[in-house]
């Protein structure tokens, strides 16, 4: 009896899908917060998973930017609705899902499913993605800052254009000779350095290169110490005492880069190919690693993504796709067609990457930089950590006096209290 249920269900649902009426496929839902062109190549990509099986059907929606899709998911979870799997921004809302009790650890999806070498993946972003000593959402669409910088204004500054700066020491010396008032009006038009708008990241950078750390184990706040006093005091100096980089000009500094106005800027590996496009033939333009301290390191930026708990069948095919999305192959095509870096070693050995490095030799510094990927794991608190910092800075930029260490005490303090209620 059991077997021609079966027989007569395999014959509804060919029949079913022969006429177009229904599928018998298992659907997904897949959030996604990349948009422009990224979420162009996230749909292309969905659409060759679907055509590669015939089994699960992903339908995929973009649910705005990292903070927008965030607050959505807070929605979905109160309202017993979320998707099946969906990018998480690395600082925004990760340990609160997890905690609300809907989003998997990989390690319970790989002892269940199996089918991901863990090895596999850059340590320093599977550590971004912990919490509570957890993986809780796996590396995707992820970015780290590089050096990026004009070769003719190097030429015509008397620097080598094959030497980018390697130390925060050179980088001053660098920026101080490409700094200059080029129309001799009495004001600066050509900027040897700034940074991109996300400034606490570079922050987090700087600290990382001092061998320092935003935040303990147990959440409780670093960066109001000696090493976080010393980066802030760095930033200040950039404006106000070698006045190399203007003060609260970084949202429109890509634009400034693109034109001539700024020399050296720091921002995402993730920006080569855009600013390759917009700068064409117009300077010779190149990227380097960032320059390091006591050591070389770089924070992560970017979106993991995330298994929902759903029906067992549902489960199981939405790590299938994510197997899929994170196998060498496609990882080297997101990787390419976005900007991102890989994730997982082994799609830095695939043709696709090797060829992309060779035609596009700016492509091989994400590369070089996955040996110092350096995170803390995500921390309930790292939106008020960010914001802070963010608010920190523009004033030390409008004001060279500012009280820097109590400052940052006065932040850390805030978080403390946030962290506090958090855990009650």
């Amino acid at each position: 009896m059991k077997k021609r249920m079966c027989v007569i269900s395999l014959v509804l649902c060919m029949f079913l899908l022969g006429t177009g009426a229904a599928s018998c496929k298992t659907k997904l839902m897949f959030w996604y917060s990349l948009g422009g062109y990224n979420g162009t190549v996230i749909e292309s990509l969905v659409e060759e998973f679907n055509a590669s099986q015939s089994d699960i059907l992903v339908e995929a929606q973009y649910m705005g930017n990292h903070t927008e899709i965030v607050q959505k998911l807070l929605a979905s979870i109160a309202g017993n609705a979320t998707p099946h799997v969906a990018t998480l921004g690395q600082r925004q809302g990760i340990p609160q899902i997890f905690d609300s009790g809907v989003l998997y650890s990989v390690d319970e999806l790989t002892q269940r499913y199996g089918g991901l070498d863990l090895d596999d993946l850059v340590p320093g972003f599977v550590q971004r993605f912990t919490y509570r000593d957890r993986l809780v959402a796996l590396p995707f669409a992820n970015s780290t800052p590089a050096l990026h910088y004009n070769r003719d204004l190097f030429e015509e500054a008397g620097l080598d254009p094959n030497k980018a700066p390697e130390t925060w020491e050179e980088l001053v010396e660098y920026a101080n000779k490409l700094t200059k008032d080029t129309d001799g009006d009495g004001r600066i038009d050509q900027w040897g350095f700034n940074t991109a708008a996300d400034t606490p990241w570079y922050v987090y950078a700087l600290i990382g290169q001092i061998e320092g750390k935003m935040m303990d184990n147990n959440w409780n706040p670093l960066f109001n110490n000696e090493k976080g006093v010393q980066v802030v005091e760095f930033w200040s100096d950039l404006v106000h005492k070698h006045k190399v980089m203007p003060e609260l000009m970084h949202p429109h500094v890509e634009q400034d880069f693109v034109t001539g106005k700024i020399a050296m800027l720091f921002n995402s590996i993730g920006s080569t190919g855009s600013f390759s496009n917009q700068i064409g033939d117009s300077f010779d333009y190149a990227v380097a690693p960032l320059p390091g301290n006591l050591t070389k390191s770089v924070p992560v930026g970017g979106a993991g993504i995330g298994v929902f708990k759903s029906k067992p069948k549902e489960e199981k095919a939405t790590w299938e796709f994510v197997r899929w999305l994170l196998s060498p192959d496609v990882m080297a095509k997101w990787a390419v067609e976005t900007g991102y870096v890989p994730v997982t070693y082994s799609s830095t050995h695939t043709s696709t990457i090797q060829n992309h490095i060779a035609s596009n030799p700016n492509a091989w510094v994400g590369i070089q930089q996955l040996d110092y990927v350096a995170a803390e794991g995500v921390n309930p608190a790292d939106f008020e950590v960010w914001s802070g910092i963010t608010a920190i800075l523009e004033q030390v930029e409008s004001d060279p006096d500012a009280n820097i260490k109590r400052l940052l005490d006065n932040l850390a303090e805030q978080v403390r209290i946030y962290v506090k209620q958090y855990q009650n």
